[in-house]
């Protein structure tokens, strides 16, 4: 993968998607990953070892970005789960406490690991979306759509996330503006995004343009901006009432080697004021 941008599949990859039944994907997987070094808690599966996650851009070190570091293992063959969905994931399932209440969520840019989860809970009315569907393989009823001009009527959902999302769009207070829309009066949106621990004021310019650029500036080359440690009160800015989940770094060591979260980590809960 060079400069961090995505290449196709490799032929042989390319040819057993199109003629292995999409069912039996994740189980071939398995087969093919068991082993006893880890069991990822997001999906369960039992791996002989995780992948690598993220990219080593100089950019990410020198200005300390927590969410966007390069992992040598944390990431889950089977599920896909990373760093930053297991931190998502816990929430949902201990703080949210997502599969014990009706809930109506909106996932957007939706995580593999995540969407399974919350597809097959009978408890949640969940839809799905993305600018660019094609290249959510697994989510067959995964909707097109614009976060900046969300296809959905005032306050209609209880729940929304967006992990890592507003890093990549042209205008984020206009798609803040829409995620406070859709959401109830009460609701909330799950923000994550990588944070410059260096950077006082967020990072961003619209003369780079270039993927190099982006890179150079950014860490990633799809990225329009660096959020820096101003994003919460940009949150607040965009209307919301802001909640720092931090809780997951106090859990233990048995917790954070079974989980793989950071502890540095921040999670951003925003909510719709009543």
């Amino acid at each position: 993968m060079e400069r961090g941008r995505l290449i196709p599949d490799r032929p042989w990859k390319a040819f057993a998607r199109r003629v292995v039944p999409q069912a039996w994907q994740p189980w071939i997987k398995r087969v093919r990953w068991w082993g006893l070094h880890h069991r990822c808690p997001v999906c369960g599966s039992r791996v002989r070892r995780y992948l690598p996650e993220g990219y080593p851009f100089p950019v990410l070190a020198e200005l300390d970005v927590v969410g966007g570091e390069h992992w040598p293992a944390r990431a889950c063959p089977i599920c896909q789960a990373n760093t930053r969905s297991r931190l998502l994931w816990w929430y949902l399932q201990s703080e949210e406490r997502i599969l014990e209440r009706p809930l109506r969520v909106l996932h957007l840019a939706p995580e593999l690991c995540v969407a399974r989860r919350l597809s097959a809970a009978r408890n949640v009315q969940y839809c799905a979306g993305d600018r660019e569907p094609r290249r959510y393989r697994f989510a067959a009823s995964l909707c097109q759509l614009d976060v900046g001009a969300l296809p959905y009527v005032d306050a209609r959902f209880d729940l929304l996330i967006a992990n890592h999302v507003l890093e990549h769009v042209d205008d984020d207070w206009r798609v803040l503006a829409e995620f406070r829309r859709v959401l109830r009066p009460g609701g909330r949106a799950v923000l994550q995004v990588p944070i410059a621990r260096r950077l006082a004021q967020t990072r961003e310019d619209p003369a780079l343009r270039t993927p190099e650029e982006r890179e150079d500036a950014y860490g990633q080359w799809d990225h329009v901006r660096l959020y820096g440690l101003d994003y919460p009160q940009r949150l607040e800015k965009a209307g919301f009432t802001l909640r720092v989940i931090e809780s997951h770094a106090a859990q233990g060591g048995e917790f954070l080697a079974r989980w793989l979260v950071n502890p540095r980590e921040q999670l951003f809960v925003a909510t719709r004021p009543h």
